[in-house]
């Protein structure tokens, strides 16, 4: 290959957007194909369309990569290509898996193209120069004794056109090329080796080359010669120096060229420089020791810290402790502010975290807003250690009062969730300090807690989380959730519309609170499930409630996440015509937690929502981000009053206030109000006397129930008016 030729790739993964970003970032360096099934990357191969080396994603249908790997191993004018197997896949048997079935190498997605890379490039060098062809006759004008010099060898190899076409290949190659006798005396060397060594052949030719030193290969002698000739090559990486002093590292390959009764005939050598590689892995290397955006020491390097602190807390009979903590909401914040502002947001909270610790106490990193704290074994007692603890802890929280300050943002409120394992406890290993410090943060998230403390208890809880999230995610698929409504009226008790309420009904534990699974699908992503199947559900109860010509709005929780999908208008476009629902009878509830997120893109959703007849209902509100500037440019019709204020308005005079003034912004805004939480006698009464255009919601006027028992009771009602 010339040192114009580009690197062949073939790229093999089911989705197409997959194949677009590797065109991007390859197709400048590397002569790339693509396809989209493994079926048609074989019938390219036998084609004649053969790869340097493949990109293979594992998951496939029909033949999936597995089966790719093993069909290339076992045809033998393929089984050379390296395969790269590029996959979302992470579990350590799936990686064992593919590496057993021939992969080569094995990266997650999304990947690194500058790791990328570097893979390629030193897997197709080892290829194409370690695993050289055998020549198979034994050229003696290229090992006779009376031409040591490279001057002399290309003069032989004039003697005939096969001598003259491997002296021409062997000048042409990219990488150096030393062919030594049986007895390891150097024969021959080509431009590139001399470059590499900065050296010349008459200096080279005719020496015995050390192709084994201690310096060099950690082996001795013997094992070194005893792999090389059992298995016929050998392939390592050298750091050495040029003739001029300069040291550098070589990717060497050494292959030996044998006769048909098996006697040696020469070793081939081809060296590649791979010093810049090296130093790309040094790089990556500074990159895995300390987080690039925040400067913290990395898990792996905290791991060492936690290892020392453990040993030290069991021999002084001392305490310490690991604190696992993250900014509430901010991945999904960060998606809305950009990069730059994100890690603005990043610096701010770890500069605040770290005014608030002791010199001695270290902070890392786990990746974005992750941090861990490492406090130093001060205290002898464990009731000391954990005082101190709750000190830095509560600190931290009050730190978070204050706003974050991002520009062209402005302010933003954030809180933080704490998770904290006591050092040494029983831990044998950093890695089990770490899982318990990540067990307490997820039990915290999951049970909305600011702060969790890992003990045993907390891990079997955690263990019950994680049961009950696979269980939901089997539930949305097999249909096991049940629509429940609750009736919403106005001040003389007349029906308005319905809440749609989500219910789950598990056949091993009968009916499970909302207060149990929707956290964990909030927190795990299958909210947005769960918001699909009740979006549907409420539009097929509008289309119930059309066909009898009754009016009542139908009113359905849609999260922020859900909300913020490209996806969300278009989805909600094809459910209102796919079940005949009329738009005008429906309402989204949206809560203030979504107006955090980039308000123009809100306000821009919002209006095309309108524009399909949808109404926009912010619930629960006065309990989270509320801006009267933002509110008065949001395209919305509703305001729901949360539970909170309405249950002592009637006796807390603060709590009518607020009641009073929410009632008042929303005439001002001509938006329609819904106060929730009416339990009782004493909450309607107040409400209807005070404020009768408000809507009310609670157990006072209607328990949650059914809606097909709902809307049958509606259809009899209305049987019976016609009847009489």
């Amino acid at each position: 290959m010339s040192k114009t030729d580009k690197y062949k790739l073939l790229a093999i993964d089911e989705d197409p957007s997959q194949l677009q970003v590797l065109a991007y970032g390859l197709s400048k360096e590397y002569d790339l194909i693509l396809s989209t099934s493994a079926e048609t990357a074989l019938e390219l191969i036998y084609a004649g369309e053969l790869p340097d080396l493949i990109l293979l994603d594992l998951m496939m249908p029909t033949m999936d990569g597995y089966e790719f790997c093993k069909h290339i191993q076992s045809v033998q004018h393929l089984k050379h290509i390296p395969i790269i197997c590029l996959t979302v896949l992470n579990d350590e048997h799936a990686q064992i898996t593919a590496l057993n079935a021939g992969a080569s190498d094995y990266l997650h997605k999304p990947v690194s193209l500058p790791i990328l890379k570097a893979r390629v490039n030193r897997l197709v060098e080892r290829t194409k120069y370690a695993l050289v062809t055998p020549l198979q006759q034994p050229d003696s004008a290229l090992f006779s004794d009376s031409s040591p010099t490279a001057n002399n060898l290309v003069a032989a190899n004039s003697q005939s056109a096969q001598h003259n076409d491997l002296g021409n290949a062997l000048e042409l190659a990219n990488v150096g090329v030393m062919l030594c006798d049986e007895h390891c005396r150097v024969r021959y060397v080509n431009e590139a080796y001399c470059s590499i060594f900065a050296t010349n052949a008459d200096s080279i030719v005719g020496t015995v080359a050390k192709f084994c030193d201690n310096d060099n290969t950690p082996l001795s002698y013997h094992t070194f010669w005893k792999k090389l000739n059992e298995q016929g090559f050998w392939i390592d990486e050298v750091e050495t120096r040029r003739a001029n002093g300069e040291r550098f590292v070589q990717l060497r390959n050494i292959c030996i060229d044998r006769s048909a009764d098996g006697e040696v005939n020469r070793y081939i050598i081809t060296i590649n420089d791979i010093t810049a590689l090296q130093n790309d892995r040094d790089a990556q290397h500074a990159l895995n020791v300390k987080d690039h955006v925040t400067g913290l020491p990395s898990r792996a390097l905290m791991s060492e810290k936690i290892q020392d602190i453990l040993s030290e807390c069991k021999e002084t009979e001392t305490f310490a402790a690991l604190i696992h903590l993250d900014l509430n909401r901010f991945r999904r914040l960060a998606d809305s502010l950009g990069y730059a502002s994100a890690e603005l947001v990043i610096l701010q909270f770890v500069e605040r975290v770290r005014k608030i610790l002791h010199n001695t106490d270290v902070m890392g990193s786990l990746g974005r807003d992750e941090i861990l704290i490492l406090l130093d074994n001060y205290f002898t007692t464990y009731d000391g250690m954990m005082a101190y603890v709750q000190h830095i802890t509560d600190q931290i929280s009050s730190a978070m009062s204050e706003p974050f300050v991002v520009d062209k943002i402005g302010e933003l409120r954030l809180s933080v969730t704490i998770g904290v394992a006591m050092l040494p406890d029983d831990f044998a290993t950093p890695e089990e300090a770490l899982r318990a410090a990540d067990i307490a943060h997820n039990y915290a998230k999951d049970a909305k807690l600011d702060v969790a403390y890992y003990k045993q208890e907390v891990d079997i809880d955690l263990k019950s989380l994680l049961l009950i999230q696979s269980k939901l995610e089997k539930a949305i698929v097999d249909e096991q959730l049940v629509c429940f409504v609750q009736e919403q009226v106005d001040s003389n008790g007349k029906l308005c519309g319905v809440e749609t309420l989500v219910r789950w009904q598990c056949p091993d534990s009968g009916m499970i609170s909302p207060g149990k699974f929707i956290p964990i699908a909030e927190s795990t992503g299958l909210i947005v499930g769960l918001d699909k199947w009740m979006l549907r559900q409420s539009c097929q109860l509008i289309a119930q409630l059309v066909e009898h010509d009754l009016p009542y709005r139908v009113s359905v929780n849609i999260s922020s996440t859900y909300f913020e999908n490209n996806d969300f208008v278009p989805e909600l476009r094809h459910v209102l015509n796919q079940t005949n629902a009329k738009p005008q009878q429906l309402v989204l509830e949206v809560t203030e937690r979504l107006l955090i997120a980039n308000i123009d893109d809100v306000i821009n959703k919002m209006s095309e929502i309108n524009n399909l007849g949808v109404s926009i209902s912010i619930d629960d509100f006065g309990t989270g981000y509320s801006s009267l500037n933002y509110l008065r440019q949001l395209p919305i019709q509703e305001l729901k009053i949360d539970q909170s204020f309405i249950f002592q308005a009637p006796e807390q005079q603060k709590d009518a206030e607020i009641v009073a003034l929410i009632s008042s912004l929303a005439q001002a805004l001509n938006l329609r109000v819904v106060a929730e939480g009416v339990e009782t006698q004493k909450h309607a009464a107040f409400i209807s006397r005070q404020f009768p255009m408000m809507e009310q919601q609670g157990f006072y006027y209607s328990r949650p129930h059914p809606a097909n028992e709902w809307i049958e009771k509606l259809q009899t009602a209305d049987n019976e008016e016609i009847n009489e």
